[in-house]
């Protein structure tokens, strides 16, 4: 490739904005994150396997995810973390979907 001449040397930036406050979002993670998922669902489990129901109805059920995959709070698949603590209580229970 032929050298260019200090004087014909062009650079362009740009900047690419997202368009969008993100704040509320951040703002929505972090009371996620602070009301603790994991830690709700065994005391939850807990309950559940004291009582021993019949049936659980389950509503708001979140699976959250980064790039495709659970990991940390509050990235949570929160029925996987119910479901692994009510194992962990003695007290499986099968999820149905209707």
């Amino acid at each position: 490739m032929a050298a260019l001449a200090a004087d014909k040397i062009t650079v362009e930036t740009r900047n690419l904005y997202l368009g969008a406050d993100l704040t509320p979002i951040v703002t929505a993670l972090a009371e996620i994150t602070a009301t603790n998922f994991p830690e709700r669902a065994q005391a939850l489990a807990k309950e559940i396997a004291d009582k021993q129901p019949h049936l659980v109805g389950l509503q708001e059920v979140f699976n959250f995810t980064k790039d495709l995959g659970n990991g940390a709070v509050p990235f949570r698949d929160y029925l996987a973390d119910l479901m692994s603590a009510l194992a962990a209580e003695g007290a499986p229970h099968r999820a149905r979907f209707s």
